[in-house]
Order: C-alpha cells, then structure tokens, then sequence
C-alpha cells in the first residue's frame, strides 16, 4: 500500500507508476504535486482513498484499469 500524504507536496516528481503489487492508495498520498503528468494506476489498486491527486495540476493523462 502508500500510506496517507505519502508523497504529498513532492513537487519534482512528473510521473507516478503504481506497482502492481499496491493494492491500496491512501488519502492525500499524491496530493499537491504539482508537476505530475501522467499516472499509471494498476488494476490491483482496489482501494483510493480521497484526494488522492488534488492538487495536481499539469495532470495530463491517467492510465486507469476498468476494474479500479
């Protein structure tokens, strides 16, 4: 899992790839990162917790399973 306000505020990052592993995304944990484009979400990730990407300004594209 990433835990709550993991990566929050992390403003160099511009990519995010969930392992697929990862099976839970906490609240917060990707929030206020503002130059994250792109994201990959693996269709393991069953849990999401609120706000997960706010924040996230130049998000351009995500890369979603249906089942998530």
């Amino acid at each position: 899992s990433i835990g709550d306000s993991a990566f929050e505020d992390c403003g160099k990052l511009t990519k995010v790839e969930i392992a697929n592993s990862v099976t839970k995304v906490g609240h917060f944990a990707f929030a206020g990162c503002s130059r994250i484009k792109r994201i990959k979400i693996p269709n393991k990730v069953t849990d999401m917790g609120s706000y997960t990407f706010s924040g996230c300004e130049k998000l351009e594209h995500i890369d979603i399973s249906a089942g998530v």
